[in-house]
């Protein structure tokens, strides 16, 4: 008798990991019964679990998290972290800018911002997520996104890696100019060529492509207002999210992965806004 009622117990909490009863049945029974027994450990201990692309806090559904295997690395995965109510509010990518030297980077949706956690072992991605309390159960937390980007700001990926990169005749290296005030945490928008930043005009950009160990691979320059050259981001390879930019103003190179295809040169202007490049 006190095996069923555990048994019934365990049921009642596999259900209420999931948003509706339905989605249990996506599961096998064995794939069920191991959950539940997870979760029942979850709620003893008051741990952090991830299971069945769900995370739990102390027993208790949290968000959803569910994992890819990463184009880049076969080790490792991405992720795309939802609320309990099924809106994707962060996309959690692994890069590397060296060979012994990775991270995870979260992008934000809404407001393209970023933060950059450096990978080892030890990382545990779902027990980061509820320690820093980044969603609730129907958006992200705006107040703990921001102290998480001072956490963990995006600085990984400026970096230099043993990949360097000069352009053949820089325009005008070390070269100065003044950036135009604006709401540096505004989304950056692209109208044509033009760069809009909090309404301001930041910059323009002519896309081209050009031809990389045998491959075709997308480049993005970026300019100032004035027409003085600030970047350049060329695709790592085609088809990749991976872009490497060089910046005439210091003459530095940094890898940037871009979380939206077909926004990357609004995603790269966003980044060299932060740094203060544009």
């Amino acid at each position: 008798m006190k095996k069923l009622i555990f048994s019934y117990s365990l049921f009642i909490i596999a259900l209420l990991g999931f948003k509706t009863p339905s989605i249990a049945q996506d599961y096998s029974p064995k794939e069920m019964a191991k959950h539940q027994e997870k979760v029942a450990k979850s709620a003893a201990k008051k741990s952090i679990l991830l299971s069945l692309d769900t995370i739990f806090s102390s027993g208790n559904p949290y968000a959803i998290l569910k994992s890819t295997k990463s184009n880049n690395y076969l080790m490792a995965k991405d992720y795309k972290l939802s609320t309990l109510s099924g809106i994707e509010v962060v996309d959690i990518v692994y890069a590397c800018v060296t060979d012994n030297k990775c991270y995870y980077s979260f992008n934000f949706f809404e407001t393209m911002q970023k933060a950059e956690l450096q990978y080892d072992i030890s990382v545990n991605i779902p027990k980061i997520i509820v320690e820093n309390n980044l969603v609730n159960d129907s958006s992200l937390s705006e107040t703990n996104k921001n102290r998480f980007i001072m956490k963990y700001p995006p600085t990984i990926s400026t970096s230099q890696n043993g990949r360097v990169v000069r352009l053949e005749n820089p325009n005008s290296p070390n070269i100065s100019y003044e950036t135009v005030d604006r709401n540096r945490n505004a989304m950056v928008q692209q109208f044509g060529t033009e760069l809009k930043q909090d309404f301001v005009l930041i910059g323009t950009i002519k896309v081209s492509t050009s031809a990389a160990e045998g491959k075709i691979v997308k480049v993005i320059e970026f300019y100032h207002p004035t027409g003085i050259k600030i970047a350049q981001a060329t695709q790592e390879k085609t088809a990749s999210n991976n872009y490497q930019i060089i910046t005439l103003k210091d003459n530095k190179l940094h890898t940037q992965t871009i979380s939206f295809i077909g926004k990357e040169a609004e995603e790269i202007a966003y980044y060299l806004s932060k740094l203060f490049y544009m």
